[in-house]
């Protein structure tokens, strides 16, 4: 069809291609205005590696209340998703409600709906850069404002309350074990004083000293490996990895030491010891057993020195979890939906709708014009024949 034909066809028609455009279009407008509004605020954080509890990812875990979720591949998903799936647990959600008077202004009778409508309204993604952005859309966009920044508080929030729980435990939990190994120290070289004195033996020989520093090196690592088993299980489930890992460890370091006390086994540390400890001589087995323990409680004495040191600036050091990089604002949020567009939306299809009713109905002119149209019409005639023969002859 060339294009002054398609223009005949459209001047022809040109009242149907109005009063198409124009009823649509008012049409259209109406819809702008009636659709339920509502208005898309968004904020931003991302969470920062700069605090000092906890240093790994599987601690983070633990450390906020979320149980390790392995990815597809096997690894642990990433700290933007941890905090992502935090924003999504139940003491957020409720400082939430509570912050933003939440049932009130919904009418909401119960806590179980009020969760419910979070999850409706409320959306948590994770960027590959670690952003994490909480997008809300509510018929209010003060109120979308409001619960997106009062998500952000509600994180800092809780963290900040856990962070600070723990590390007062730990200081006053290294206090408690520093202290009872402190007299350990001094009972055990009390003993050692007085074992030297009653033997008249201050130098132990040389053939004797290795097997003494390598036990009383496994004995130290045992205790603190101990201590820092029972610090994870403090917050952490018994199935986390971390817990697994330190379980495995301690079980090695308490079958060396076996070696070393089974008089049957020959040792082979690397050709290290020629003889288990319960070989040595009686007195000298005595001797290095009691220097061992003050060996290995003098080392698990000052290692906690050092941690209680650590727990005590993790406990006045100021929680810096979250770096905001966004706030939800009034002025900035999105209005659903966009009245220009559905009226340009009512004008372009009103308008293809309108080109289509013109060539219908040009169409629908020319039809009786066409040949094969006069064919199709005899052959319904005769058909319309046969049954009226038909009709007769059952009469």
């Amino acid at each position: 069809m060339k294009l002054t034909d398609f223009l005949k066809v459209i001047t022809k028609w040109r009242k149907i291609l109005y009063f198409n455009i124009i009823f649509l279009t008012l049409l259209s407008i109406i819809l702008a205005f009636i659709l339920p509004k509502s208005y898309l605020a968004t904020a931003s954080f991302i969470p920062t590696t700069s605090f000092v509890l906890p240093s790994t990812q599987l601690e983070l875990y633990s450390y906020i209340g979320i149980r390790p979720s392995p990815s597809r591949f096997g690894e642990v998903i990433s700290i933007g998703d941890i905090f992502a799936r935090f924003l999504n647990e139940e003491k957020i959600k409720k400082r939430v409600i509570e912050k933003t008077d939440l049932m009130n202004k919904e009418k909401i009778k119960d806590l179980k709906r009020a969760f419910e409508w979070l999850r409706e309204h409320v959306k948590v993604k994770t960027s590959l850069e670690e952003i994490v952005t909480i997008s809300v859309s509510t018929r209010d966009k003060n109120f979308s404002c409001d619960i997106a920044n009062a998500y952000i508080e509600a994180l800092k929030e809780v963290t900040e309350e856990l962070y600070y729980s723990y590390t007062n435990w730990k200081v006053k939990f290294l206090e408690e074990a520093m202290l009872e190994a402190k007299n350990k120290v001094i009972k055990i070289a009390d003993s050692l004083a007085n074992l030297k004195k009653k033997y008249n033996i201050f130098i132990i020989d040389r053939e004797y000293t290795s097997t003494y520093g390598i036990y009383a090196e496994l004995k130290k690592q045992e205790i603190e490996t101990e201590i820092e088993l029972k610090t994870i299980l403090s917050y952490s489930p018994p199935d986390n990895p971390q817990v697994q890992k330190l379980k495995d460890k301690l079980l090695n370091i308490k079958n060396k030491i076996k070696e070393l006390e089974n008089p049957s086994k020959p040792l082979g540390f690397g050709g290290v010891l020629g003889s288990p400890i319960q070989k040595l001589p009686d007195v000298y087995s005595l001797l290095l057993r009691t220097e061992t323990e003050y060996k290995a409680m003098e080392g698990v004495f000052s290692y906690l020195s050092q941690e209680y040191e650590k727990a005590k600036v993790e406990a006045t050091t100021k929680l810096n979890l979250i770096n905001v990089l966004s706030k939800a604002d009034p002025l900035l949020t999105e209005r659903f939906p966009k009245k220009g567009i559905i009226i340009l939306m009512g004008i372009f299809i009103s308008t293809i709708f309108g080109i289509l009713l013109c060539f219908y109905f040009e169409f629908l002119e020319n039809i009786e014009k066409m040949e094969e149209f006069s064919e199709i019409r005899n052959l319904l005639k005769e058909f319309k024949g046969d049954l009226k023969f038909k009709k007769r002859f059952k009469t």
